[in-house]
């Protein structure tokens, strides 16, 4: 298996504003074999403006954004390294006035040609109107347009259109981690269009599938950001802080995450002969944190740099994952800051199963039936109940757990 530029990563920026170098400096201590299978780093930016007197910003469903530092040293790894960056504009709900208005829509398409003038070639834009104006098109002629994954691009028939809209890479909707079948019928017709484009799929997001609050949290999250989930008025008391547990969060039904526990299941993901897709996008943004802990100094002495590990183990490269058959893979999927070098062998590995796996219930005849399972679930949790079963979990229809409506109200007052 090939995985040369296969996975898209996410560029920290919760907590990283007095931070300007420090990714760049941890990129170029990262090994090769690391960056050649980096498909591209995406990070976000607010465009902001004056509409009717009012100061105004268009933003992105995290709610984060990179410095003008940042991004100086995106576009120098970028430069240095040939590794692609990507700006990210999916603010679920556009305001009417960047639809509407003609003279500031305009202005907006030259915000985005002043990066391309920079060296920018790939953006997500989640206005399906301005990109069927052609206008990002024609100023900016070389550049990789995504659409979001906020988008919610489950079937072959939403890919045929989103591709007639003007987008040659396409974000799929996490759903289809439980949809082999149907991402096969979008291999093939991707397979024949007559210009090339490229599909990824987001592997983990730890959301419930078409959960019912997505909406109004990504339209709230452009503002707050992370704050969603933080103070004791939070948002999530409403929503997924009733169904996130320790316990509750090993049931695959209460994240759409890709579950690999073989080589064979992988493939079916990655293998694009058997209809898989080209790139794996993984989340990050609010993961300042890992590497705000180090200093500059620290940093250029201690040889900080992006590794893949799962406990003890580090690898240099998905690639030595997959040979060396460490799974479960979905484990090694997330690039980390790490002082720590490369260890992983298949000695060792056994040794790390033998210790620590031999419970792992993924790995158990269960777990890898359910496993199979997943693969074309599709979510219908309420007439399956298998995950609760496999875990021991009684069963239930919903994890929209329903709320005392006296409790309900002591949670927002």
């Amino acid at each position: 298996m090939d995985f040369t530029k296969r996975f898209s990563i996410a560029h920290p920026e919760k907590d990283m504003e007095n931070c300007p170098n420090h990714y760049y400096l941890i990129f170029k201590n990262t090994p090769k074999s690391i960056l050649d299978e980096i498909e591209d780093i995406y990070f976000g930016k607010n465009f902001y403006y004056t509409y009717r007197r009012q100061r105004k910003f268009l933003g992105n469903a995290m709610g984060q954004e990179a410095t003008d530092e940042h991004i100086d040293n995106l576009l120098r790894i970028q430069e240095e390294f040939g590794v692609e960056v990507s700006l990210t504009i999916n603010q679920t709900v556009w305001p009417d006035e960047l639809i509407l208005d003609q003279a500031l829509q305009d202005e907006f398409v030259e915000w985005i040609g002043g990066y391309y003038d920079k060296g920018l070639r790939s953006c997500t834009i989640s206005s399906k109107h301005l990109m069927r104006t052609m206008k990002l098109q024609n100023r900016c002629p070389k550049m990789k347009w995504k659409n979001t994954v906020n988008h919610i691009i489950s079937d072959g028939q939403q890919v045929a259109d989103t591709i007639g809209i003007g987008y040659n890479t396409i974000l799929l909707d996490r759903s289809l981690n439980r949809n082999i079948k149907e991402l096969r019928r979008i291999n093939k017709l991707v397979q024949r269009q007559p210009r090339p484009i490229k599909t990824s799929l987001l592997v983990s997001e730890g959301c419930l599938y078409r959960c019912p609050f997505k909406l109004e949290h990504d339209m709230a999250s452009t503002v707050i950001g992370a704050n969603y989930w933080g103070g004791d008025n939070a948002l999530s008391s409403l929503s997924c802080n009733n169904w996130k547990s320790d316990e509750m969060d090993k049931l695959p039904r209460n994240g759409i995450d890709m579950v690999t526990t073989d080589k064979e299941m992988l493939d079916q993901y990655l293998d694009k002969k058997v209809g898989g897709v080209d790139i794996l996008k993984t989340s990050g943004r609010f993961d300042g944190r890992l590497y705000n802990t180090y200093s500059e100094e620290d940093i250029k002495n201690q040889n900080v740099k992006l590794m893949r590990q799962f406990g003890t183990l580090t690898s240099s490269s998905f690639s030595d994952v997959y040979e060396t058959n460490a799974v479960p893979f979905d484990q090694w999927l997330v690039l980390v800051p790490t002082r720590e070098e490369a260890n992983l062998t298949v000695d060792r590995y056994q040794k790390f199963h033998d210790i620590h796996l031999q419970d792992e219930i993924w790995l158990s005849e269960k777990g890898k039936r359910l496993n199979r399972i997943l693969l074309n679930c599709k979510s219908q949790c309420y007439d399956c109940h298998e995950c609760e079963r496999t875990f021991g979990v009684p069963d239930y229809d919903s994890s929209i757990n329903e709320i005392d409506a006296e409790e309900r109200f002591n949670r927002v007052t």
